[in-house]
């Protein structure tokens, strides 16, 4: 089926004609806007007649409910920058001791699970 060369030029026109249009009405519309509008508050205005906010102050908690609660600790001492060598030698445990004691035990654990596996 052919299509007549008259006909596909009356469509063609036709579709360029409404494209034009829509584009003619869009500038026409948004054409008296130079630049976007400003939105100098974006939260809606909301007229507070008669409408009550609460803050924190409006919740007073009367003295004789309030509770003291002292802490279940208190610092012996004030904060110390370096701590002095008698402190330092007094709670110091040896890393290399500490170490021992976990490689060791990692190693008997070894061992043992090796020989248990024996038939």
């Amino acid at each position: 089926m052919q299509i007549d060369r008259k006909v596909l030029i009356i469509y063609a026109s036709a579709l360029g004609i409404a494209a034009l249009t829509a584009v003619l009405i869009t500038v026409i519309v948004v054409g008296g806007r130079s630049e976007p509008p400003s939105v100098e508050n974006p939260v809606p205005e909301i007229s507070m007649t008669g409408i009550f906010t609460p803050q924190l102050a409006d919740f007073p908690i009367p003295d004789d409910l309030v509770v003291q609660k002292q802490p279940d600790w208190y610092p012996l001492r004030g904060p110390v920058e370096a701590w002095p060598n008698e402190l330092a030698k007094q709670y110091w445990i040896p890393v290399e001791d500490i170490v021992l004691d976990h490689v060791k035990d990692d190693n008997k654990k070894a061992l043992d699970s090796l020989l248990d596996s024996i038939p």
